[in-house]
């Protein structure tokens, strides 16, 4: 579970509001209301940083409260977004609520949101599972199959990330069986959504003119 919450902490502040489309809920008035309210608690921390020592302590304690409240808020709001069924609320919710700066959420219900947010095709939430599952070199997982079909739904999803990852798999035949032709075209579909390691890895098994290339990374 502490790896999930240290992956959530960073993404937390560089979650893209485009993950909304995939959301499968019609009414996003709660997700955009837990928008409103975390953008008021940045707001008026960024305040809080500026008057620094200029403000008594009473004062500093009374924007404190300020955001805290509006951290709450939020949380309250992608709660209720979760419950009628959207996955951006259910991702945000999992993220503050497990961020400390709105009230903690227990570990049992911030898996819960997650797994309500990957199934709902948050990008975020299905590479959480990965990351949580297996060690940095993917040598070691908890539950290796698992781990790939995440990575593969996250594919489907256009990750970038997912994609490098599952070439690095087929090019080392970790988790699946090795195959540099799918390891290739997993590079390239990886690079052409805009990642340049990708791209690295694709250009250095292309230069061994033995290597074959699938027309698509699954």
């Amino acid at each position: 579970m502490k790896v999930i919450v240290i992956y959530i902490l960073m993404f937390i502040f560089f979650i893209n509001i485009s993950h909304a489309k995939n959301d499968t809920s019609l009414d996003k008035s709660w997700y955009s209301k837990g928008l409103s309210e975390e953008k008021s608690a940045s707001n008026v921390n960024n305040k809080l940083e500026l008057l620094g020592e200029k403000i008594t302590e009473k004062e500093s304690m009374i924007l404190t409260d300020k955001v805290n409240d509006h951290y709450n808020k939020a949380l309250s709001f992608y709660l209720k977004g979760a419950e009628d069924g959207s996955a951006i609320s259910a991702w945000k919710a999992a993220s503050l609520g497990s961020s400390g700066m709105a009230k903690q959420l227990s570990d049992e219900k911030i898996k819960a949101l997650i797994l309500q947010a990957a199934r709902g095709n948050v990008v975020d939430a299905q590479m959480s599972f990965v990351f949580d599952n297996c060690n940095a070199q993917y040598t070691k997982c908890k539950d290796g199959k698992l781990a790939v079909f995440w990575i593969k739904k996250a594919i489907k999803n256009k990750s970038d990330i997912a994609a490098n990852i599952l070439g690095f798999l087929y090019e080392n035949g970790r988790l699946v069986n090795k195959n540099i032709a799918m390891a290739i075209s997993c590079y390239k579909f990886s690079s052409e959504l805009g990642s340049n390691e990708a791209k690295k890895n694709m250009i250095r098994l292309l230069n061994n003119k033995t290597h074959s290339q699938n027309n698509i990374c699954e």
